[in-house]
């Protein structure tokens, strides 16, 4: 199964900097409906001088010692699993250094083994069911490569609650509003505790639904 190499675009910013010292407005930054691994993406992190603010970058982490054209990077780095996200060679040293970035996000989409359809794999969004804005967790780091500078980040990964692990084996970490802040201050916190089984729902996206016949609604559970 396929771990998440796409999401969905917050609906805005304002309310992220609601939870974050960061300047407002944002009409200078592009917002996109979906967003999938290698296109640019805007993420919260601190810059030199220690503000929050919002950066463009790549989704999908190309570390700071790839020197060779992006396209050369072939590593699967969009996503970091927690337990191992100080230990990896592609991570270590971003995660070392504190380089944090806070992902907005509508929801996340997971790829899921689902038996009578095509494929065998069908692509579901998940979400907030109070339609609450995400905070993705994320991990971000610079290379100079031969195409020029780059700026990139990956979502960070841990194990799932107990309703999520029968859908999926892992999920990306969402934090709750009250700890942005401290996330991107580098501060220590516990990354064990996975979304609450009735915090969040499944729907389906029309890419998805057209490959189950007759089927009207959400598969697995409504969300709002």
């Amino acid at each position: 199964i396929s771990m998440c190499g796409r999401y969905g675009g917050p609906k805005d910013l304002q309310v992220y900097a609601g939870h974050l010292p960061v300047q407002r407005p944002f009409a200078a930054t592009g917002l996109e409906q979906e967003y999938s691994k290698f296109q640019n993406a805007p993420v919260f992190a601190r810059n030199s001088k220690g503000e929050i603010v919002v950066q463009s970058m790549r989704f999908g982490l190309i570390p700071y010692w790839h020197t060779g054209p992006i396209k050369s990077w072939e590593s699967s780095t969009w996503n970091a699993q927690m337990e191992t996200v100080a230990t990896k060679p592609s991570f270590k040293r971003a995660w070392s250094r504190g380089r944090r970035c806070l992902v907005p996000a509508s929801y996340v989409v997971e790829t899921l083994r689902v038996v009578d359809v095509p494929g065998g794999k069908l692509n579901a969004d998940f979400l907030f069911r109070d339609g609450r804005a995400m905070g993705l967790a994320g991990l971000w780091d610079y290379a100079l490569t031969a195409d020029g500078p780059v700026l990139s980040f990956a979502l960070l990964t841990r194990h799932p609650g107990e309703r999520m692990r029968e859908l999926h084996p892992r999920e990306v970490c969402v934090l709750p509003e009250q700890v942005w802040g401290a996330f991107l201050n580098g501060e220590s916190m516990d990354w064990s505790n996975p979304w609450a089984d009735d915090a969040w729902g499944v729907r389906l996206p029309e890419r998805s639904k057209e490959k189950v016949l007759g089927m009207e609604g959400d598969l697995f559970s409504s969300a709002s």
